[in-house]
């Protein structure tokens, strides 16, 4: 992101007056994560509210996952979740009510 701008590139001989063009470089930043890994402990039966932040340049989408499925409040009401739009990225919130054991993992 520190090369993002407006670069002058000109070009001149002898022959007549120089020339110039202004171009802008734009630098996509692809999406990561600021912080790795963390461990939630929680009681049977609690609610969890698992929490993922990814930092990146939109368009950008976060979605969640157990066991290899995809997690969707529509699939199950136990689930909701909420995402918010940043500057810089993108936080998501995946809560689960009543949590049971195969919600580990």
């Amino acid at each position: 992101k520190g090369d993002e701008g407006h670069y002058l590139c000109e070009a001149k001989n002898n022959i007549g007056t120089g020339v110039s063009k202004v171009i802008f470089l734009k630098v996509n930043a692809p999406a990561h994560f600021p912080q790795k890994t963390k461990e939630l402990q929680i009681a049977k039966g609690e609610q969890a509210h698992l929490q993922c932040a990814a930092l990146g340049d939109t368009p950008m989408e976060i979605t969640w996952k157990v066991d290899g499925q995809h997690i969707s409040s529509d699939g199950d009401q136990r689930y909701s979740i909420r995402q918010q739009g940043l500057a810089e990225g993108m936080v998501s919130e995946l809560g689960i009510d009543r949590t049971i054991r195969q919600d580990s993992g």
